[in-house]
């Protein structure tokens, strides 16, 4: 499960286990949630509500600050900043802190041993430009909250480009064997390829612009794609640019203006770890004192997207009895 620009992630968590408490469940984070302040915002949000027969992937010093009542089941060699990650079970309703870990190899880790407790749902809360959550969660959903701008407007625009980035193709068959590549590859459009001898764009682009030719089909990018090339990318929009291929939606790096402005161009993008979105939550109410009419915010969302819409605010409300 992923979010975008702090919309109140750990409000759309507990709409989903509510919505799920019926389902085997089982909950862990990419880092740290479910803290009183959020980390960006400084302002109150909301804790993470667990239910008994629960399962709970958490950090050991995020046990002193959490209200449920936990019984470890499976200890792991996984270590955070918080201390080892255990698998606990919830005997008792409350709130919890999870604390997960943060690396690729450590949540798959995490995840396979959930799997081997229960067969249901397993939660995974992270924000999404944690390139983590791109390899490990195998549907996402987005997260969109009125605390991104007192402007409908602008909070819309957003919402439709974080989203189309979220649905970003996969690479065509063609192009499977840059799974293995290392370094930024070109493809030219009888099959050849010039790899460069670098990873990142960032140590010399100007390198990077000078091979792309007339015949270049492709660029790959192993690394992320930050605001600085997407800019000379758009200043070279009326030459020949070539399909972007990146590893994943995450490794796009661009917000504002820019993004709304690299999706405008022709050449497609594509990657090779793409996602699967499965919906929309939002919250229409800021912490911040102001919030957006319920159903304008569900109708403007709706024209820019076909996914399920739901308010979080509504569907995580808990009677807690």
């Amino acid at each position: 499960m992923g979010n975008a620009k702090n919309a109140g992630k750990t409000t759309v968590l507990n709409a989903v286990l509510r919505l799920n408490r019926q389902r085997p469940l089982a909950v862990t984070s990419i880092g740290l949630d479910g803290e009183e302040l959020d980390n960006v915002t400084a302002l109150p949000k909301p804790r993470i509500f667990v239910s008994p027969g629960m399962f709970v992937a958490t950090a050991a010093d995020c046990l002193k600050a959490s209200k449920a009542r936990l019984e470890l089941v499976r200890s792991t060699a996984v270590m955070t900043p918080l201390g080892p990650v255990g698998i606990y079970r919830v005997t008792e309703a409350g709130e919890c802190l999870v604390g997960g870990p943060s690396t690729v190899t450590a949540m798959n880790a995490i995840v396979a041993e959930l799997k081997l407790l229960q067969d249901g749902l397993i939660l995974v809360d992270g924000a999404f430009s944690r390139k983590a959550l791109t390899q490990t969660a195998e549907a996402c959903l987005f997260a969109v909250g009125a605390v991104r701008s007192r402007d409908i407007d602008e909070v819309i625009r957003d919402a439709e480009t974080s989203i189309r980035q979220f649905q970003l193709p996969g690479i065509p068959s063609r192009w499977e064997d840059l799974r293995e590549a290392k370094t930024i590859t070109l493809i030219e459009r009888d099959g050849g390829r010039e790899i460069l001898p670098f990873d990142s764009t960032l140590p010399d682009p100007d390198a990077v612009f000078s091979a792309i030719r007339e015949t270049t089909e492709a660029l790959y990018l192993p690394g992320s794609l930050g605001p600085q090339f997407a800019k000379e990318w758009i200043r070279r929009r009326k030459g020949h640019l070539p399909a972007l291929i990146l590893q994943s939606p995450a490794h796009l790096v661009l917000s504002g203006a820019i993004a709304e402005q690299f999706f405008r161009l022709s050449s497609p993008i594509y990657v090779l770890r793409p996602l699967r979105l499965i919906g929309v939550a939002y919250n229409p109410v800021s912490p911040t004192g102001y919030a957006f009419d319920d159903e304008v915010f569900r109708t403007r969302l709706k024209t820019v997207t076909d996914l399920p819409v739901f308010n979080v605010m509504k569907e995580s409300e808990e009677s807690h009895e």
